[in-house]
Order: structure tokens, then C-alpha cells, then sequence
């Protein structure tokens, strides 16, 4: 921990606090700001953080994994926290069928609520604004669940595709089932979006429909007409304006990226050019005129060679080699977190670091928080300077940060705290 912090300080960092009260986390200032209410992964369970310093274990089943050939445990991707964060929901797995829970976040207690979902691979959920309905997906149908009752409607249906679509590859570099996992799963790092807006249903279409291998694009059900329609057709990494009137996402024009505001009121297409290749964008908050995005670009590759043989050799041996025998390198990256005002297009870099990526990104009020999956580099240079790895020692974790924009101060919330959300 101390070889972190020391890191961490390196980078310019004005406070840093480990606030979380989870037994792997100690507290390193005597006095902090609280933080909101949010519910994440961590020691793969999830926890409610009230947002007054404590934490609640909310479920005890574990993450999606195979137990007698059977799959079981939470689909950590389908965490979704109501507006007024009085309830959190996912789908868990049991006897390989999905089944969706809800919370009090107050209790921790399950609601008597049961649905039960065919198989597919990213359950899709989403409160209503008012959080008194869930929303939920099965495969092409999409249902409105209303939580005092208990009943669902089917709301519209989908027409499935005629042809097959691609399938993703893999990846042996040992920071990327991290990344997968914070940026929901997909091989390429993009995110879909599933949100509820007063007038209707905001989303990323299935895979099963799309036949895209990744989600790409923009759908919006309206409540009121009941038409479905499309809104893009290259959106990605989508999220909603807190007014609710806009989206911003990324764009992928060949081998580059850019960052699109779609106006959810006359379709209006705005692109804003950003230096660098972007990769995740947030809305700063209410009325701030504020977009923030992070960029990563590859520096080079991690050196290996300081590491000793054995541990080189194994470490090759995950990533591969070229056909006369060259191993594969491992990327190294330099990532960045970007403030930008819309109306003057100015740029602040609040965040560098040399990290894998930055897996995921929010604006809460004044602060940012996001979660950064650690690259390779610090731990082959403790390693080879004999410094003494904790057991419980990773090559790549997940450091989850809260960030000021208007002081720059930055906190490392916590170790290992995945997939977090937010009312």
C-alpha cells in the first residue's frame, strides 16, 4: 500500500484518501468529503455505499462462474441503481436460467419480486425516473415491470435479423479481463447504454438484432406513440444529458474516433473535435456547460525484460508469439481524463497516467469519478528492484478515484471496487 500511495503522489495527486469501510482499505486522512450514494462490485459481491461512510454487502452468491457445469452467480454487468437510490437490481444465475433481484438499498432486503429471463448474454435493466417501474429486456421483447404490483407488460417487440453476424476474438494480455469487465464486457471496450427518460426508452440495440459483434448504435421507444425508431446507426460508449434532452457518444470513422451530441428534441448531430482518440465521455453536471472524456493511446510496450526469465517466459507464453518465434509485446498506454467547456472549447487535463485504460466514468456534482485499470509497468519495476508484493498481488488491479475538477483534488477511493453505479 505504501509503494502505491507513493506512486499515486508521484502523479500529482493533491489529497488521497482510502475511505471505503471493506477490510482490504484503510483510512489514510483524518477527514474527508462523503461520498454519494453508489453500489459496486467488490470481492465479487455487491455492496451498497449509503453515501454516510458505511457499506452494506447486498448479495452473497458471487459472480457469474461454473459450478457443476452449471453457470451461477450475479451478471455483474446488469447492476443498476434507481434514480432516488432507494433500490438496486441485477440478474443472477441459478440452474442456468436468469432471474432478476431488487433491493432496498435501505435494508439490503430482496423485494418480492420474481421474473425469470431466457438465456442471453447481457441482460439489459433500467428504472423508471420515478423508480417505481423496472425495465428489462428478454432477447428481442422488451417489458415494463411495475414494482408495486409486481406484473409486467410487454411493450414492444424487435423483428428478428434474417442473417448471422460476427463473433468477437479474445485477448491473453493480463489487464484485459479487468477492462472487459469494467467497460460491460464487451472485447472492445465499447458500453451499451439501456436508460429510461420520461418520454421513452433509450437504447443500444441487442446483438441479437443489431448482428453487430459490439454495440453499435441508437434506438428511442416513445412512451406516448408507441413508434420505435432509430437514432444512429455509428453511436457508441452513449450517455444521457442529466436534462435529458441530448446524448453524447463516440463515433468511429475508419481507424479514428470522435465525440457526437445528438439532440434528443429535433435530432440535431453536433461533433466535437477533442484532441486525441477519445474513448469514454460523461456530461459535467446540470447547467455546467461541461463535457468530460478520457483518451489512451499506445506508448510503446511494457519492458519485460527486467522481470526474471521464468516469470518473462511465463508471461510470454499467455500473450504469444509471431511465427518465427518473436514474442508478443504487451502494450503499454498512456491514458488521460479531459475537462472541456462546450461553449469555449477549452481543455483542462485533469488526469495522466501510464495505466491499461480508464474502464469507467462518472460526474457527480462537482466530482469525477472513474476507475483505472492498472498496466504492467509499476509491477515488473517493484518486482525488479526485489521490492516485496503483498500476497494477495495482482500484475493488474482496478483503482477507483474520485476527482474535484474545480480543485484538482484527487481521491483513490478504493482497491478493486468494480463496475460502480450511480443514482
Amino acid at each position: 500500500m505504501t509503494q502505491l500511495i507513493r506512486q499515486v503522489m508521484k502523479q500529482g495527486i493533491v489529497a488521497l484518501t482510502l475511505m471505503l469501510t471493506l477490510p482490504l482499505l484503510v483510512s489514510a486522512a483524518q477527514e474527508t468529503a462523503v461520498l454519494p450514494p453508489f453500489a459496486a462490485i467488490f470481492a465479487e459481491q455487491i455492496y451498497w455505499f449509503d453515501g454516510q461512510g458505511t457499506s452494506r454487502q447486498i448479495s452473497d452468491a458471487g459472480l457469474a462462474r461454473f459450478v457443476d457445469n452449471q453457470r451461477q452467480g450475479i451478471i455483474d454487468t446488469s447492476l443498476v441503481v434507481s434514480p432516488n437510490g432507494a433500490r438496486l437490481a441485477y440478474v443472477i444465475l441459478a440452474n442456468n436460467a436468469l432471474n432478476i433481484v431488487i433491493h432496498d438499498t435501505a435494508s439490503g432486503d430482496p423485494l418480492p419480486f420474481s421474473v425469470t429471463l431466457g438465456n442471453m448474454p447481457y441482460p439489459d435493466l433500467a428504472f423508471s425516473p420515478d423508480g417505481g417501474s423496472l425495465y428489462y429486456r428478454e432477447g428481442l421483447r422488451f417489458f415494463r415491470a411495475d414494482l408495486d404490483t409486481g406484473e409486467s407488460e410487454l411493450l414492444f417487440s424487435l423483428h428478428p435479423p434474417t442473417s448471422g453476424g460476427g463473433g468477437g476474438g479474445g485477448s491473453s494480455f493480463p489487464s484485459d479481463p479487468l477492462f472487459w469487465r469494467e467497460r460491460t464486457g464487451y472485447l472492445s471496450g465499447n458500453t451499451s447504454i439501456f436508460t429510461v427518460t420520461p418520454d421513452g426508452l433509450l437504447y443500444t440495440p441487442p446483438l441479437e438484432f443489431s448482428m453487430n459483434p459490439e454495440p453499435v448504435g441508437l434506438r428511442f421507444y416513445d412512451f406516448q406513440s408507441g413508434i420505435d425508431s432509430v437514432l444512429s446507426e455509428t453511436i457508441t460508449n452513449v450517455v444521457l444529458s442529466p436534462e435529458g434532452n441530448a446524448v453524447l457518444g463516440i463515433e468511429y470513422v475508419g481507424d479514428t474516433a470522435q465525440i457526437v451530441m445528438l439532440s434528443l428534441v429535433d435530432g440535431a448531430r453536433t461533433e466535437i473535435p477533442v484532441q486525441g482518440t477519445p474513448e469514454l465521455v460523461a456530461w459535467g453536471d446540470a447547467g455546467s456547460n461541461m463535457i468530460f472524456y478520457t483518451t489512451r493511446a499506445r506508448v510503446g510496450d511494457v519492458n519485460l525484460e527486467l522481470l526474471p526469465p521464468d516469470m518473462r517466459e511465463t508471461l510470454y507464453d499467455q500473450t504469444g508469439r509471431t511465427v518465427d518465434g518473436t514474442p508478443i509485446g504487451i502494450p503499454r498506454y498512456d491514458v488521460t481524463l479531459v475537462a472541456r467547456f462546450l461553449e469555449s472549447a477549452q481543455e483542462t487535463i485533469l488526469w495522466r497516467s501510464d495505466a491499461w485504460a480508464i474502464g469507467r466514468l462518472a460526474a457527480v456534482g462537482d466530482d469525477v469519478f472513474f476507475s483505472e485499470i492498472t498496466g504492467l509497468q509499476q509491477w515488473i519495476a517493484d518486482i525488479a528492484s526485489g521490492l516485496q508484493r503483498p500476497e494477495n498481488d495482482s500484475p493488474s488491479r482496478v483503482l477507483f478515484y474520485r476527482l474535484d475538477w474545480e480543485s484538482g483534488a484527487v481521491e483513490l477511493v478504493g482497491i478493486d471496487i468494480q463496475h460502480a453505479v450511480f443514482p
